[in-house]
């Protein structure tokens, strides 16, 4: 019996995650309270946004967005900064960025239903209500987000984007890119000591939970993120799974890490809180670390995110 290859794991801090990951935030969770930014946070924000980024964003189906799923690129091949980032996607044909706003990467898809979205990408009407169906899985009211994505021409939701990521950076984040490179920086470096270690414990230790599902992903990798405080995003993408861990207020201080750990276990218990799509993932909580009985939690709440769950 052949021994399963352990998962690589690798540690990478960007300020191009945060960024999309806050579009993320801003336009998919109604409910900020379990966040440590809260709802000042968001509202902050939206006043720096001229009109025509907020319909933007709207138009790239709003709470359904899969704006997380452009990290991908970023992940295959890192760009430098967010505009060598936005020259990355100049680069990407209409098609390849429609596959990504649809979230078509966060899953495997049989050969014919493949070639079905395939056609529906590329403009097919016949195939885009089956399509846009298979894309939405059992969230049946993503459909409609889909289905509006897949009606609209590729190269004008490829504008869109670019638009969208431009304007936000300039508008939203450029202020404060500064410290956020830093921060995440430090808390990357503290965690980049323990590569070499037992994989699925660097895993546990970023994030607080055990990772489960060997048979589909190749690698994992770990981005330390500020704006999902205290959750953990968990993004799909081909073969790589994508943890978004909160970055601890001091990466070097144990007693931090148990703190965020517990502070997150008990906002499980909060179902707005928890979003999720898709099969469920299954999270276990240490058994030492936490209050109370250990707990294997599966949340299929209201999905927020295509291809993503946030723990």
């Amino acid at each position: 019996m052949l021994k399963a290859k352990p998962i690589r794991v690798d540690v990478e801090a960007s300020p191009i995650y945060e960024l999309l990951l806050q579009m993320v935030v801003f336009s998919g969770f109604e409910n900020l309270e379990t966040f440590d930014v809260g709802r000042d946070w968001a509202e902050s924000r939206r006043q720096r946004c001229p009109a025509g980024l907020l319909q933007a964003l709207d138009h790239l189906g709003g709470q359904f967005a899969n704006l997380d799923q452009l990290m991908g690129i970023q992940a295959a091949t890192p760009s430098p900064s967010i505009p060598a980032f936005l020259h990355r996607l100049e680069q990407l044909t209409p098609r390849e960025i429609v596959l990504h706003l649809t979230g078509f990467y966060s899953e495997l898809y049989p050969e014919d239903l493949e070639s079905t979205i395939m056609a529906a990408v590329s403009g097919s009407r016949k195939a885009r209500s089956t399509a846009a169906r298979a894309l939405a899985g059992d969230m049946r009211e993503r459909h409609g987000a889909i289905a509006r994505l897949l009606a609209t021409p590729a190269a004008d939701l490829k504008e869109l984007v670019l638009a969208v990521i431009k304007g936000w950076y300039e508008s939203v984040f450029a202020a404060d890119e500064g410290i956020a490179r830093s921060l995440l920086a430090a808390d990357a470096r503290a965690k980049h000591t323990l590569i070499g270690t037992n994989p699925e414990h660097l895993i546990l230790i970023a994030t607080g939970i055990k990772f489960g599902v060997k048979d589909r992903f190749r690698k994992v990798l770990l981005i330390p993120t500020l704006v999902m405080r205290p959750w953990v995003a968990v993004v799909n993408y081909k073969r790589l799974r994508i943890y978004g861990y909160p970055v601890a207020e001091d990466p070097t201080s144990i007693e931090t890490a148990r703190r965020g750990l517990a502070r997150t276990y008990h906002a499980l218990g909060d179902e707005a809180g928890c979003r999720s799509i898709g099969a469920p993932i299954f999270v276990n909580l240490p058994r030492g670390d936490l209050a109370g009985p250990p707990e294997c939690l599966a949340h299929r709440k209201r999905g927020l995110l295509a291809g993503s769950t946030t723990f």
